[in-house]
């Protein structure tokens, strides 16, 4: 099935076209936690559990892997656990793992983001430029 009925199906099925950005700046989460990488977690499974206490999801959600990298290592590992728990609950997934560079490097953070976050992720969006590439 395409991607474009895929999304079709989801909106339909949940009742709206939201899409959902997961993307955290630090300074602008409320919650309280030890680490950075434990107040992203936190935040973003506190709004999965308001989504499923009010019976309402969004149709996709989609993190961008820029904003996990830019703040750590184990931050990658937090995206890979929240990818994996929306979609537990449902929400399929876009990650948006865009890279501005051009050539075999452009292929290379996309066969990354592919061969990485693959299985965790439904989708993976790339630059354009970068999918003829690879």
């Amino acid at each position: 099935m395409s991607f474009t009925s895929q999304l079709e199906n989801r909106i339909a099925a949940c009742k709206n076209p939201v899409c959902f950005g997961l993307d955290p700046v630090i300074s602008l989460i409320p919650a309280e936690a030890a680490s950075d990488e434990d107040k992203i977690r936190k935040f973003y499974f506190d709004i999965l559990e308001e989504f499923l206490r009010r019976g309402v999801l969004p149709a996709v959600v989609k993190p961008s892997s820029a904003y996990y990298e830019g703040v750590s290592v184990e931050a990658m590992q937090v995206l890979a656990e929240i990818i994996a728990t929306y979609r537990r609950e449902g929400v399929p997934v876009i990650l948006d793992a865009k890279r501005g560079d051009i050539g075999k490097s452009s292929a290379s953070y996309a066969k990354a983001a592919l061969l990485l976050i693959q299985a965790e992720s439904d989708f993976v969006e790339l630059h354009r430029y970068e999918f003829n590439e690879i």
